[in-house]
């Protein structure tokens, strides 16, 4: 299909470590000067959404990301006291955050962006395009149980995946003429359970971990596939993604991951190019 330039949405899925792929993703595009118009993201797919939006370079992402592979790095920001409501209070992280975009709102930021999460009350949709990026950052990645949600405009939020873990609709009401979706959570079906070989992790690996993980990727996927029926992706990009990622192990992989979605770039790049080159 050929496209008319028009304007471009990328949507960037949530998915804990494997959403370290979307590095590679921008990393294609870099490498081709290929740019889209505006971006949307859920939890670990909005970190990187804002990082791009907010003009960081790619290789910077890169070379941030490869250090999380070492145990120390992320240990620090590791809350070490227990949340009353979360295993993890996050304030370490909303500081990490504080520092990476210094101070920036998203009506600073070079590239329009939309993040989503969700009312822990009302379990309703919220899209977080306005005020203060580092807390919206914070709010979009608040997994439930593990990270503490976080209070913007009087309501209490939560990881945007409860609802919309791949914000198709968000890019459209933003103006997403054309949205290349990138979904880094995998269908069951084509997983193994985590292996002893996963490198640091945010929680405990074990086989009821694991068996968790494939019960959140059964959920995940089906509530996916529920959204893109709603709002279908004109283009939707599946990294293949090492089986010893998951959403909460696999760091000593990043570099796998990010691979992996230069990878994908490469499989579709003769249909990404009819979307960013289209006349």
């Amino acid at each position: 299909m050929a496209y008319k330039r028009s304007r471009i949405g990328l949507v960037l899925s949530g998915g804990g470590v494997r959403g370290f792929a979307h590095i590679g993703i921008l990393k294609g595009l870099a490498a081709r000067k290929w740019r889209p118009d505006l971006v949307t993201g859920t939890s670990m797919g909005g970190i990187v959404a804002a990082a791009y939006a907010s003009g960081m370079l790619v290789d910077a992402m890169e070379s941030e990301a490869v250090g999380f592979m070492h145990l120390p790095r992320l240990a620090r920001l590791l809350d070490r006291r227990v949340h009353t409501n979360a295993l993890l209070g996050g304030e370490r992280f909303l500081q990490y955050f504080r520092e990476m975009f210094d101070g920036l709102t998203f009506e600073e930021l070079a590239v329009p962006l939309g993040l989503m999460a969700v009312d822990c009350e009302t379990g309703e949709r919220v899209e977080l395009r306005s005020g203060d990026l580092a807390t919206a950052v914070r709010a979009t990645m608040a997994f439930p149980g593990v990270f503490a949600p976080v209070e913007i405009g009087g309501r209490l939020l939560m990881d945007g995946g409860a609802s919309d873990n791949l914000p198709v609709r968000l890019a459209r009401e933003m103006g997403a003429e054309v949205v290349v979706a990138v979904n880094v959570c995998p269908r069951p079906e084509y997983r193994t359970l985590a292996s002893e070989d996963s490198g640091p992790s945010l929680l405990p690996i074990s086989q009821l971990v694991a068996f968790a993980q494939r019960g959140l990727d059964i959920i995940m996927t089906t509530l996916t596939d529920l959204r893109l029926e709603q709002w279908p992706a004109d283009l939707l990009l599946n990294p293949l993604l090492p089986s010893e990622v998951s959403t909460f192990s696999g760091f000593g992989h990043i570099a796998a991951c990010i691979a992996a979605g230069e990878a994908a770039m490469d499989a579709h790049e003769d249909e990404l190019r009819e979307v960013f080159e289209g006349e």
